[in-house]
């Protein structure tokens, strides 16, 4: 493994840990946590930027800028 990763710490809530194992066994069940953490965030990421260019284009085509939603609603 790289040894320039650097290393980060949060806290998961049951729901998260039962959503993550349930992708481990359907998914990722030869991987270790952390790389479990790293496929799924990386997903994330690549969604939020398709995500982003959409919603550019589609304030672009109709003349305004809209601000991204933060909240997940």
């Amino acid at each position: 493994m790289v040894s320039e990763l650097k290393r980060i710490t949060f806290d998961v809530s049951p729901e998260m840990e039962e959503s993550i194992n349930s992708v481990k066994r359907k998914m990722f069940y030869h991987y270790s946590d952390s790389d479990i953490i790293r496929e799924l965030l990386l997903a994330g990421l690549r969604a939020a930027k398709i995500e982003n260019a959409t919603r550019e284009k589609k304030s672009i085509k109709s003349g305004f800028s809209e601000k991204p939603n933060r909240t997940g609603e």
